[in-house]
């Protein structure tokens, strides 16, 4: 019988071999048979220059938007095990938000705690401008055209922070026809995903097109210490105010918006305004941290309370220390904290001859984040 199944295994093997995959052809070639059976060509910007992938001697996985469709690719966390050689955790960094990301790429290790006076070993870019910090890199922008990940030292064209490899999102341009589309999707753990695109017609050389994005799920961890109050407002010299500790670990709101614009002035050739507007602002709670016992064959329980900080008493739930992580924990400070990313940008690009290109990006970003991290575990 044995025998018999590994037979059946290698049949299927020689049946599927001769099966083409759209991304992994991208990742080998850069490039994906269409249906007519000729090869797409693709685009990528990895030399700050609009080139064929299969050219470009850059280490480049170019993700197009039927791969980012099919792979549900929404944010920079979906991007762990569809690019080689980059790892990503989400809220595994020191602020303890699910917003930030632990990222490495090549083995080099991005700003993984947000903190100003750290570079980053990773580049992060939208639309070819720098997102500085790690705190905020897991926004979900509301409408991505291409995610370009470049492997390997990139300080030549992308500066300094791009010691391990560059990420570039691109978003979608209008299209200059009316048209509308809808996505709706939803998951286990109170997980919805709506989107909503509106392209309007080119009127004297404008193309506009507008986005709304809402995205909302429950978290993964019951917090057994829900309800607690809780005033960090002292410490944190007002920046995060009094609350209750919440009941969903790891859950999160977000809404997103992002309006598109392109002008190509009539009568001058090749000149062409691109200005993008983005904001995302979601309301998230800490995702769950729990005290780990290596070794231990089971869990041990220590009932309230356990011990007194500057909050007072600093849990009345049961602290779990397990040698396995648990489905619930007890996180008395696990507080609703709210996070904002937006930004501006216009790019000017002007055709001087057919090999030479004149580009002007001028671009402003803002984040903003108040977190309370329970780094102790109880």
């Amino acid at each position: 019988m044995r025998n018999h199944k590994i037979a059946m295994l290698l049949v299927g093997a020689a049946v599927a071999a001769p099966c083409h995959h759209p991304a992994a052809a991208q990742q080998a070639g850069g490039a994906a048979p269409s249906g007519g059976g000729t090869l797409e060509e693709i685009v990528v910007t990895a030399e700050k220059r609009s080139e064929n992938q299969q050219i470009v001697p850059v280490s480049v996985t170019a993700i197009s938007p039927t791969t980012l469709a099919n792979a549900r690719i929404q944010n920079a966390m979906d991007l762990a095990g569809t690019v080689p050689n980059l790892f990503i955790m989400q809220g595994a960094s020191m602020n303890g938000s699910t917003s930030t990301p632990w990222m490495t790429l090549r083995g080099i290790e991005a700003n993984n705690t947000g903190t100003v006076q750290t570079d980053s070993g990773i580049g992060i870019y939208v639309d070819g401008v720098y997102v500085a910090r790690a705190s905020g890199q897991v926004f979900d922008l509301a409408d991505v055209q291409q995610i370009e990940v470049l492997r390997g030292p990139q300080g030549t064209l992308f500066g300094r922070d791009s010691v391990g490899g560059a990420i570039n999102f691109i978003t979608k341009d209008p299209t200059g026809r009316f048209g509308a589309s809808e996505d709706l999707s939803f998951g286990n753990l109170g997980e919805l995903r709506n989107k909503t695109r509106v392209d309007f017609d080119e009127f004297a050389g404008f193309r506009v097109s507008v986005t709304y994005l809402h995205s909302q799920n429950d978290g993964y961890v019951k917090n057994l210490d829900a309800g607690h109050y809780v005033d960090p407002s002292q410490l944190t010299f007002g920046a995060v105010g009094p609350g209750y500790s919440q009941r969903d670990l790891g859950a999160s709101n977000v809404d997103g918006f992002m309006a598109s614009v392109k002008y190509d002035p009539p009568g001058i050739e090749g000149l062409t305004f691109k200005a993008k507007l983005d904001y995302t602002g979601e309301y998230e709670n800490p995702p769950a941290v729990q005290l780990l016992a290596v070794g231990l064959p089971a869990s041990y329980y220590y009932p309230p309370p356990y011990g007194a900080g500057f909050f007072g008493i600093r849990s009345r739930g049961t602290i779990v220390v397990s040698a396995t992580p648990q489905d619930a924990v007890s996180n008395s400070q696990a507080l609703q904290v709210y996070l904002q990313t937006y930004g501006a940008s216009l790019t000017t690009t002007y055709d001087l001859t057919d090999g030479i290109q004149l580009k002007d990006i001028v671009a402003y970003r803002r984040l903003q984040q108040d977190f309370v991290s329970q780094l102790d575990g109880g």
